[in-house]
């Protein structure tokens, strides 16, 4: 399964990196690849535009590249997946000279543009090579969607079934699984019509019901039901449905979640198997505040915004209570000091841009305060001091609104009660 390491095997084509996209839904790829490492590189590459996730059973391992050894003069060959500037390969490592730690028959990839979300590997809760648990962290989950989205990626080898086993006997500690899919070798009539009903309790369908029972997960039909996922080389052998897609109710109510089978022969890239797209919809589950949002040169809302930061400035010390207190209560509803018509970002700009004044040194305004009063005593009458364009706005306002209430009490119609009265 592992080869020798060649420079020219190892590089792979480097798409263009992809224009972001809403995260509104989760496009998500069941896909076994035949332990062949070019299947694997080809469908990361045509994949990194639409796809967010891509759960491989039986990816292509390879040498890639010699580590120090304490045996061997050349150094041990490490092997590795494929790797790609747009996805991130959620695994272990591990050792084929160790039986314990053989080379892993799953491998999830997630995209670089999910990084928000935080992707963990979940080998804290499970260390097993037929499984992976892979959790995202939504910060604002659609209803029904867990803030912990777990996703399970399973290779259940058709002779042993030792992944059922293993998740079955780990079953109590592992957390609420939100998406189970994989290739699970085992054929039943439920999902495959052209199979036999195993009805035997001991039989590999009626374990992996047992452990769907104990996930509270439940099989998922596709789109196309009926569809075969594996397509055997022998034109003889029939072609069956082993690559299965499970999930929690909460998930599968969801309005949007479902799964298709893509049956265009093209897009197995010489393996036996058929890919599985999954749409799982998260929309609210995106951060608010993914980048920094940039506001546009000269435009109404760079304006609105130098406004809201100047009357942090104003120097309303100068004001009486009435008018600051009216002052605020107009900024905050956006009412402009003419409340008869709003005026447009530009002269709220220049009206700003006028009543900022910078603010006296107290010794300064001492002696402003001193000087006025020498005036007094030196010219006799005080002049009548010029009021500020504000407090005039802000007066005409009121004057407005005396007016107004006055006219209504004229206009007011009498009640029938008072009507008797003045009869009476």
């Amino acid at each position: 399964m592992n080869g020798t390491p060649e420079d020219n095997n190892i590089t792979i084509s480097r798409s263009k990196p992809s224009a972001s996209r809403s995260l509104q839904n989760l496009t998500i790829l069941s896909f076994n690849a035949r332990k062949n490492w070019e299947t694997t590189s080809i469908v990361l590459d045509k994949c990194a535009g639409y796809v967010d996730i891509i759960m491989f059973q039986e990816p292509g391992w390879k040498g890639v590249r010699r580590q120090p050894s304490t045996k061997n003069k050349e150094g041990d060959v490490a092997c590795g997946p494929p790797l790609h500037n747009s996805w991130r390969p959620f695994t272990e490592a591990f050792d084929n000279r160790d039986e314990e730690r053989a080379a892993r028959r799953v491998l999830t990839y997630i995209n670089r543009r999910l990084d928000v979300f935080k992707p963990q590997l979940r080998s804290d809760i499970i260390k097993h090579r037929d499984a992976s648990l892979v959790t995202l962290h939504f910060p604002q989950p659609r209803r029904g969607i867990p803030h912990e989205f777990n996703i399970l990626n399973v290779y259940n080898d058709g002779e042993t079934h030792a992944a059922v086993h293993e998740l079955r006997r780990i079953s109590e500690t592992l957390p609420r699984i939100s998406l189970c899919a994989g290739d699970f070798n085992i054929q039943d009539r439920t999902w495959d019509e052209g199979a036999v009903n195993q009805i035997r309790p001991s039989s590999p369908f009626m374990r992996l019901q047992e452990l769907f029972t104990d996930l509270e997960i439940q099989y998922v039909h596709p789109v196309n039901r009926g569809t075969p996922t594996r397509i055997p080389d022998d034109e003889n052998s029939r072609a069956s449905v082993i690559d299965l897609v499970a999930a929690s109710a909460a998930l599968i109510n969801q309005e949007g979640f479902h799964y298709k089978i893509k049956v265009d022969d093209r897009e197995r890239w010489g393996s036996d198997h058929r890919p599985l797209q999954i749409e799982v919809p998260i929309s609210g589950s995106e951060p608010e505040m993914r980048c920094k949002r940039k506001i546009e040169a000269w435009s109404e809302e760079e304006v609105t915004h130098s406004f809201l930061i100047s009357y942090h400035h104003l120097p309303l010390w100068d004001f009486g209570v009435d008018v600051r207190l009216s002052w605020n209560i107009h900024c905050f509803l956006g009412i402009t000091l003419d409340i008869s018509r709003p005026l447009h970002c530009f002269q709220v700009w220049l009206i700003t841009a006028i009543a900022r004044t910078p603010p006296a040194h107290p010794a300064r305004r001492h002696r402003r305060v001193h000087a006025a009063k020498t005036s007094i005593k030196s010219f006799g009458s005080p002049k009548q001091k010029r009021k500020n364009f504000i407090e005039t706005g802000l007066e005409e306002h009121r004057e407005r609104e005396r007016t107004l209430f006055e006219r209504a009490d004229l206009e007011i119609v009498p009640t029938s009660q008072e009507s008797e009265k003045v009869l009476e």
